[in-house]
């Protein structure tokens, strides 16, 4: 028997990140989901004010943290999408569900759901920002309703950009070999 040609913390880490970029599902689409959907859970019946648990009164820094937790869910979302996107795309692996949604959702109903959900967002502020005006810049108390509307703002335009970089990705390409220009970047044509 010879020796072992094996590294094992730089052979352990090679086989880690090859599953880590392999498996967008489990790493980020899964947790992502459960995290802006649990997020936006929370955070909606704080809107109207604190609630009551038991003996616990739960209020806006609880709705701050659930909102934290819609926003990293959010990107992780479509980071996790785009990574799908990007697979099914170059050809490293079919993807029934990414294949859907490039038939369910064009760019434009995609970017005009993110727009809506966005602008409601604004108007919610912005009806915040009227009352404020007309009560004479006076103190206001409406901090939950700006911070949902806030939430609904950062949702909007995060799914808006991913949209945009979905539509962009599965535009068509033909290349054979990186440009010349993209030989400064270190990126490896392999």
């Amino acid at each position: 028997m010879g020796d072992s040609k094996l590294q094992s913390f730089r052979d352990g880490w090679r086989h880690l990140r090859f599953l880590i970029l392999h498996s967008p599902t489990m790493l980020l689409l899964l947790p992502g989901a459960v995290c802006w959907a649990l997020g936006l859970l929370l955070a909606l019946p704080l809107v109207f004010g604190p609630v009551v648990l038991g003996q616990r009164n739960i209020d806006i820094h609880f709705m701050i943290m659930a909102g934290l937790l819609n926003i990293v869910g959010v990107q992780i979302v479509t980071a996790g999408l785009l990574a799908k996107s990007y697979g099914h795309l170059s050809g490293l692996r079919h993807d029934d569900l990414v294949a859907a949604l490039y038939r369910w959702f064009t760019f434009e109903k995609t970017f005009l759901g993110s727009a809506i959900l966005a602008l409601v967002g604004v108007a919610i502020a912005g009806a915040v920002v009227v009352e404020w005006v007309t009560s004479g810049f006076g103190t206001l108390d409406r901090a939950r309703t700006l911070f949902f509307a806030l939430l609904l703002l950062v949702d909007g335009v995060q799914f808006g950009l991913a949209s945009y970089l979905f539509s962009i990705m599965a535009l068509p390409r033909h290349i054979d070999a990186l440009p010349e220009e993209a030989g400064d970047t270190g990126i490896a044509d392999l």
